[in-house]
């Protein structure tokens, strides 16, 4: 009896307890995290890479449906790059705008480690990097970063950089290649965990090097022989001239390009109206966030690895509003493409 009556008691002491607690806590106590309000779920959306976001939508119906600045990246083809534009100045430079070349609308996404930065090449959604003396990998889609050792310092920004692979697959090799004048030119190679690069330096060049226009890894390996020859050679552009250079035995050669036929060179752009039409699908929404009427686009170089092969060498785009004169101030701004590579968990 002494047992039933204390365990009577110990039930009435529970119950009065929970009668005692607060509304707001005893609500607390029940809410599940389907029930979270707008206000957090606004901030977990905002903060999270976009991998982690497309694995947030599917956690339930409210959560899919709960509207945010990534909420278009569902609508975005696969089948073509994106165009990120960033370090635009909003939000100290942490926002940034990622575009599609069909939907109209853009995604509003967070990336800090992009703040000040600026994309060197883009490449099975990795971006190559530099920001002051820093070299890195960036993954825009989980935001994982890989550090590099740093090219050492040159007098020039007549520079261009490629790598062979996805950093985080083995072997991976970056390259770059250094305009020191007409006459002269460095390259470099650097494979990813090394603790040097390897540089030639090369003078006295047969035919003058007047700019640097595009750096390129075509080869595709599928063999031994092919992957120890990609990871060996680089090929880049200076004008009509396509130069070669191998490691295995540093000798550089040339030869000279018709543009018209060859439509991986800087004169001739591939899929021409591709680019027009991404360009003017989006030109008011880049003047608009700028809050300039005329601005310069810089795009860093794509080597996409789809079936339908797009080769795109860095350029610039010059972009007026309606009724912009030749006074009003031009803004620079910078843009990275991103093959859509990455897995949802």
């Amino acid at each position: 009896m002494a047992t039933t009556s204390s365990h009577a008691a110990a039930v009435e002491d529970e119950e009065e307890a929970s009668r005692a607690l607060p509304p707001s806590t005893a609500e607390r106590t029940a809410t599940s995290w389907v029930d979270l309000l707008d206000g957090p779920l606004d901030d977990i959306c905002a903060r999270l890479p976009l991998v982690d976001y497309l694995n947030f939508r599917r956690v339930c119906k409210k959560w899919r449906l709960f509207p945010s600045g990534c909420s278009h990246i569902t609508e975005f083809s696969k089948k073509h790059p994106w165009l990120l534009l960033y370090d635009v100045g909003v939000d100290d430079g942490n926002t940034c705008y990622l575009y599609d070349h069909l939907h109209l609308k853009c995604c509003k996404i967070s990336l800090p480690h992009l703040r000040g930065a600026t994309c060197l090449e883009s490449k099975a959604g990795w971006l190559l990097a530099t920001r002051e003396r820093e070299l890195f990998f960036f993954n825009p889609f989980t935001t994982q970063v890989i550090n590099l050792l740093m090219y050492p310092e040159r007098k020039t920004s007549d520079r261009l950089f490629t790598f062979t692979s996805p950093p985080t697959s083995p072997g991976c090799v970056v390259f770059g290649v250094h305009r020191l004048g007409a006459s002269n030119v460095e390259i470099g190679r650097y494979s990813v965990g090394d603790d040097a690069w390897e540089i030639a330096f090369l003078t006295n060049l047969p035919i003058p090097m007047e700019t640097l226009d595009g750096i390129v890894q075509w080869r595709h390996c599928t063999a031994s022989d092919d992957d120890r020859d990609i990871k060996q050679s680089v090929d880049f552009v200076s004008s009509d001239i396509s130069f070669s250079f191998s490691f295995e035995d540093y000798v550089l050669h040339y030869r000279p390009l018709n543009p018209a036929q060859c439509p991986g060179t800087p004169r001739s752009y591939p899929e021409d109206c591709y680019l027009d039409k991404f360009v003017n699908r989006h030109r008011e929404d880049w003047l608009r966030r700028s809050g300039q009427k005329r601005i310069s686009v810089s795009f860093c170089s794509l080597k996409t690895m789809f079936d339908d092969d797009v080769g795109i060498f860095p350029f610039v785009y010059e972009l007026a509003a309606d009724g912009a004169t030749a006074t009003d101030e031009t803004e620079s701004l910078k843009a990275a493409w991103l093959e859509p590579r990455f897995t949802i968990t």
